[in-house]
């Protein structure tokens, strides 16, 4: 079976910084966020496809988990020190 086509975007921003009591040292600050637009992408393999009484026919019942096991946006953000 195939679905409905999705939309995602996934970004992600960093910067560094040089320590100034030695060269070889440097702070990094990095966000990045998955599904930025919190598009809902549903899950072809829990439709319900066996024709039925019940009005449920051909509809959706599970959307896809991200990366914290529900559907929707994610965003992580992490600190590295170099040396």
């Amino acid at each position: 079976m195939r679905g409905d086509g999705y939309f995602v975007i996934d970004t992600g921003v960093s910067k560094t910084w040089k320590m100034p009591y030695a060269e070889s040292h440097s702070l990094k600050f990095s966000w990045a966020a998955f599904n930025l637009t919190n598009s809902l992408r549903f899950d072809t393999g829990e439709i319900i496809a066996l024709p039925d009484v019940s009005a449920s026919f051909g509809k959706y019942d599970a959307a896809l988990a991200t990366c914290n096991r529900a559907a929707g946006r994610c965003m992580q953000f992490g600190f590295r020190y170099e040396f």
